[in-house]
């Protein structure tokens, strides 16, 4: 289930969380950005895969938890959730600009060892 509460502004980069549409190129983890907002459908653009650059529009829908949660709901919402970053599994075979690496531990130059 994605987040209860979805705060998105023009411009955000967003990932679609369901197969929606996938003759438009609305699959799961299609990267977007938002160029719209209204009360029941989000505007986007999508930036990667063959359908890069074609605007889309996405409604809200009705989402429930896996079928082994105790109580049983639904909710509207949309299926995206914002994409600032992204683990590498979620990456492959997409195609970047740019890459940032998060390194904890200084790595010395030609032996891809840590400093102590």
């Amino acid at each position: 289930m994605p987040n209860h509460r979805l705060k998105f502004k023009l411009g955000v980069p967003v990932i679609v969380l369901r197969n929606l549409d996938i003759s438009i190129g609305l699959c799961n983890d299609t990267r977007l950005i938002v160029t719209k907002l209204g009360a029941t459908f989000i505007g986007a653009e999508v930036v990667n895969g063959p359908h890069n650059g074609e605007k889309v529009s996405i409604h809200r829908m009705t989402l429930e938890p896996p079928s082994s949660a105790c109580i049983i709901f639904q909710r509207r919402q949309f299926p995206l959730c914002v994409c600032f970053a992204m683990t590498i599994n979620k990456s492959q075979g997409q195609t970047l600009s740019n890459v940032g690496v998060y390194l904890p531990i200084p790595v010395r130059v030609g032996t891809g060892q840590a400093r102590p």
